[in-house]
């Protein structure tokens, strides 16, 4: 028998039971090695940022232990969870935090400079944990500066990935659990999306653990719409500046057809029935939508966020610059509006479940703002409410969804159409995401 977890009482206390032991079982929730403890602590930090669905929830035991950049990720991560306030939304001490962050940055340029470590999934993964731990920081922190050329170097490292290998988990878990990769990079760069191909748009979709199908269809169509919509919005785009030939012009037609059918109405109506409808609370988000859903799960509401926003995008693409042409005629113009209502006003009674989740809410529904303003754009009024207090509203909420300093400014958010091939906000520049970054 190995002598771990037990421990023999003093002579005093023993007497004449001499013979007697006591079964000390080791704590299942203090792990003894150092992998094991660092893979503990990160599953809290990742309950505490509700990353749940994120790519840190993905990383493998098997991995932490193996790869000292991404053990060393992992570890800032976990002191950040350590010392932030989720109430007061501030860093109690940043010296921990910048100490193990120094590390890790002396380590990331030793394993991208290395021919041998770039490509391994640790080192991808790493990069984008990384990432999501500056998007972290800009939330505490607004004068916190990076982000971007982890992004970048996380991206060309997918990117060397050969096209017709299976993408590992590593990968594919990172590039669905966010749209930077597939979407937010292309679109702000008017580039079409580099995973625009059949190993990217029909890889198997990761997920933690038993799912419902529901959720792991809408997710699937949201992926694929990630990748096909820059395209859609670059060539949109051409058509505003009138550079579209007629080639550019039907292919976008062709496209714009295969991303109204992707829908699946069926996973739709499931999460739709498992949600509750309860009553809005804040006063001023009541005036816009008196009822709100609350989600079961954190999972259930990213994936309805990003599939509505998604569906929603792919609509507003082609219809908001007045070209319906690029809509099967068989497609009416009043199904399409009312589509297009349905799905805004999904994202909106989503808006309060998803200010409860700590520290800042979901990317998802800061994206899914900026698709519904694209919306507005044309309509007079929504549900009475006219346009303009819409668009300040609407503002307000993408100040409080997205991320300090990044943020546009009132100005910007007044002209802003990217989302619907008009002129690119200066905000992701700031970022160091758009042209002229990094």
């Amino acid at each position: 028998m190995s002598n771990i977890g037990l421990k023999r009482k003093s002579k005093q206390q023993r007497g004449n039971e001499s013979k007697e032991v006591v079964f000390m079982s080791k704590p299942r929730y203090m792990p003894f090695n150092a992998a094991d403890r660092l893979g503990y602590e990160l599953v809290h930090a990742i309950k505490k940022f509700n990353m749940s669905t994120m790519a840190p929830a993905f990383i493998t035991p098997r991995q932490l232990g193996n790869s000292i950049l991404l053990d060393a990720v992992a570890n800032v991560l976990v002191q950040l969870s350590r010392h932030t306030c989720t109430i007061t939304n501030t860093i109690t001490t940043q010296a921990p935090i910048l100490r193990s962050y120094g590390i890790v940055l002396r380590y990331a340029g030793a394993f991208v400079s290395s021919t041998d470590l770039r490509s391994k999934d640790e080192t991808v993964t790493a990069l984008t944990l990384l990432f999501l731990i500056d998007s972290l920081m800009k939330f505490y922190d607004s004068t916190w500066t990076g982000g971007a050329a982890h992004l970048q170097g996380a991206l060309a490292l997918f990117c060397s990935r050969t096209s017709t290998s299976h993408p590992p988990l590593a990968v594919r878990a990172a590039l669905c659990c966010s749209d930077y990769y597939t979407f937010i990079l292309p679109v702000y760069t008017e580039q079409v999306s580099p995973f625009e191909h059949e190993a990217w748009l029909d890889m198997d979709i990761p997920s933690l653990g038993q799912e419902p199908t529901a959720l792991s269809r809408l997710r699937r169509i949201s992926h694929k719409l990630n990748i096909l919509l820059p395209r859609l919005i670059r060539d949109v785009r051409a058509f505003r500046e009138g550079c579209a030939d007629k080639e550019t012009w039907m292919a976008a037609r062709a496209l714009s057809n295969k991303l109204v059918t992707l829908e699946d109405k069926e996973s739709e109506s499931w999460v739709l029935h498992e949600v509750q409808l309860v009553p809005t609370l804040d006063a001023n988000d009541r005036a816009i939508v008196p009822y709100s859903f609350k989600f079961d799960t954190i999972q259930q509401l990213v994936d309805a966020l990003d599939y509505w926003k998604n569906a929603l995008a792919s609509l507003e693409s082609p219809c908001a610059v007045k070209f319906p042409m690029l809509v099967d005629t068989n497609t009416t113009q009043s199904h399409l509006d009312a589509e297009g209502h349905r799905l805004a006003t999904n994202i909106l009674m989503s808006w309060q479940d998803d200010r409860s989740r700590p520290p800042s809410g979901t990317l998802a529904m800061s994206h899914g703002v900026t698709v519904v303003r694209c919306y507005m754009q044309r309509l007079t009024n929504y549900r009475g409410v006219p346009r303009a207090v819409m668009e300040d509203w609407l503002y307000e909420a993408f100040k409080r969804s997205w991320l300090r300093g990044y943020c546009a400014s009132k100005a910007e958010w007044d002209t802003w159409r990217v989302l619907d091939g008009g002129p690119l906000s200066t905000m992701m520049m700031r970022a160091g995401v758009g042209k002229g970054s990094r």
